[in-house]
């Protein structure tokens, strides 16, 4: 602080003026009655496991050129897709998923995702887990029971939109905002109609936001 006073004194001498500062809104500095608004990070989905057993027989990951071309990056060439995989029985404690983060406190109004064809499309898995403001447990989807568009956005793909309003239990309130929420597939290879226990989706979808890659790919 004295360096800095001795330098003001100086540069006065000098006829020159330091401009003041402030601390804007959001904790950085700015000039002087000048609000800084922080940038808030956008929606992305982080692989887990739930295995709890140590069974070893779920795995979640995004993959390169195993998805679609990122909607926000026309020139994507990674095109990851998320890898959900339970190589086991349904009744085995344990779940592929990813944890949807940056969410809290939104009201959710759309929810899906695109999945690849021929991978697990099933009434529980890939579903969604929400955990809402009041601390209530909410199974929302999952696959087969939700509206499904083929073709979209690519041959070999499917859109998937739950309707909020019939499948998540228990129903949504009003007042209700997102905790937590984590996408995930917890049926495996005993469970049809393909019994191969593993999904790849892409895109994301929370209230119209895609998210089509690891955070920080692109």
């Amino acid at each position: 602080m004295m360096r800095l006073a001795i330098v003001a004194a100086i540069l006065a001498l000098l006829g020159v003026t330091l401009p003041s500062t402030s601390v804007g809104t959001a904790g950085t500095t700015g000039t002087a009655g000048t609000a800084v608004t922080a940038v808030k990070p956008s929606p992305s989905a982080a692989p887990s496991i739930y295995d709890p057993g140590n069974t070893g027989t779920v795995a979640s990951a995004w993959v390169k050129h195993l998805g679609l071309t990122d909607p926000r990056d026309s020139g994507d060439v990674d095109r990851y897709g998320l890898l959900l995989s339970k190589n086991t029985s349904t009744s085995t404690n344990s779940a592929a998923q990813a944890d949807i983060k940056n969410v809290a406190g939104m009201h959710l109004t759309e929810l899906g995702y695109d999945i690849r064809n021929g991978g697990h499309c099933g009434a529980g898995s890939p579903r969604f887990n929400l955990v809402t403001n009041d601390n209530i447990f909410h199974f929302v989807g999952g696959c087969s029971t939700a509206t499904i568009t083929p073709n979209t956005p690519d041959p070999g793909w499917s859109r998937v939109r739950i309707d909020l309003a019939t499948f998540v239990f228990p129903a949504l309130t009003s007042t209700e905002t997102i905790k937590s929420l984590q996408v995930l597939s917890d049926e495996g290879v005993d469970t049809g109609p393909d019994f191969s226990g593993l999904s790849v989706i892409d895109n994301i979808d929370i209230n119209g936001f895609f998210i089509g890659a690891p955070a920080g790919a692109n």
